[in-house]
């Protein structure tokens, strides 16, 4: 429990960071996870926050059978994630830590050609998975799923 509220609070102290680095103009580009927050939002119209433990994989960590199609996507980019480490595209602090642009002037989930390596590699991932998102079923009982079943 101790390293879950520490977690939430790191994240928390992460994303105000970001916003106010961005606010000040010290920083032109948000980590990448913010940008997949944004993705999500645009093509399902949903937050992101919906699908933080949503079924077995979305969220942190992830194991099992998914249980549907959104679920599918989730593990799909666990997987993606996982390739880019092991292809050495990005190392795993890279992988948390990088960020990349959207193309501002394309689609919900268009990646900026100015994205190279690591990044690059995050905004395809991401963008797969939100079109992944905007096409697959989403059923509001398996939102936390993975706290309200931990012990079964």
């Amino acid at each position: 429990m101790k390293t879950i509220a520490i977690l939430l609070i790191l994240a928390t102290l992460l994303v105000w960071l970001a916003v106010k680095a961005e606010e000040n103009g010290r920083a032109k580009r948000a980590l990448a996870i913010l940008e997949f927050a944004r993705m999500i939002r645009c093509t399902t119209g949903r937050s992101a926050f919906l699908y933080n433990g949503y079924g077995r994989w979305c969220g942190l960590g992830g194991s099992g059978t998914p249980v549907d199609a959104t679920d599918w996507c989730c593990r799909d980019h666990d997987y993606c994630y996982r390739n880019l480490v092991s292809s050495k595209t990005c190392t795993k602090f890279r992988l948390r830590f990088t960020s990349y642009k959207r193309d501002p002037n394309g689609a919900c989930t268009s990646c900026s050609s100015s994205n190279s390596g690591c990044g690059a590699g995050l905004c395809r991932c991401d963008q797969i998975a939100a079109n992944c998102f905007k096409t697959a079923s989403f059923n509001r009982k398996y939102v936390n799923y993975k706290s309200k079943n931990s012990g079964k």
